[in-house]
């Protein structure tokens, strides 16, 4: 896949780098898909510099691996025996490359798919972003492109817990404390990532080249019930 990342003065630290995808080139542009060494239902980038060819020159800023803000909102409420506590994240203003879509879109022949190549280019339908099956011999495009970059922002529910003190005193037996409750993690996630989960991250290449999500499992949901218990 490349650099997917550029470190430049005035940008944040991580910043996206690659082409512009514009599309698929269709058949009434096979002479100028000709022109850089294209056929109709492949890829279309843009050509930035009108040099008449797709190269480094082309690629450019497509995105930023690091939020712009991230916040936690968290509270402890009691009311009479009751209380609840809740932990909620909110990053925005971050994108997450989708090296999972790239795999099971670019790479139809090679990999399993995924059943947006449904809508890959033929000849019947030549206005969209993914390219024409074709045999695996015929290799496939793996240059980092905003079509791979997504919005990363999400609001998660980190954590929420809701207990009940219970009387202390059992026939001859007393307690300094007996709590029951439930607690979840992650319990709920507001983003508008394609994937299962923008921060479920590969971390390919360390700090500098991050926020890069490739078949990564998702952060399990977990519930649990529990009794504390303090004599």
């Amino acid at each position: 896949m490349g650099n997917t990342n550029i470190l430049r003065i005035g940008q944040p630290i991580g910043t996206l780098w690659g082409y512009r995808r514009l599309g698929t080139w269709g058949t009434a542009e096979a002479d100028e898909a000709a022109k850089y060494n294209r056929l109709p239902g492949d890829l279309k980038w843009e050509d930035i510099n009108k040099d008449g060819k797709i190269d480094g020159k082309d690629e450019t800023i497509i995105g930023r691996s690091y939020p712009k803000w991230n916040m936690n909102i968290a509270n402890t409420f009691q009311l009479g025996k009751f209380d609840l506590s809740f932990d909620i994240r909110i990053v925005m203003g971050v994108n997450t490359v989708n090296a999972t879509k790239h795999s099971v879109e670019d790479r139809q022949a090679i990999a399993s798919s995924s059943r947006t190549v449904l809508n890959a280019w033929t000849p019947e339908n030549q206005n969209t972003h993914i390219a024409q099956i074709r045999h695996y011999n015929a290799g496939y495009d793996t240059h980092m492109d905003d079509w791979w970059v997504e919005d990363g922002s999400f609001i998660r529910g980190q954590n929420i817990v809701l207990g009940y003190s219970l009387p202390t005193r059992f026939g001859k037996v007393n307690f300094q404390r007996l709590r029951i409750y439930a607690s979840a993690q992650n319990f709920f996630l507001i983003d508008d990532y394609s994937g299962y989960d923008p921060e479920a991250l590969t971390g390919f290449g360390g700090q500098l080249n991050a926020n890069m999500e490739f078949f990564q499992y998702p952060r399990p949901r977990t519930y649990n019930l529990g009794l504390n218990i303090v004599f």
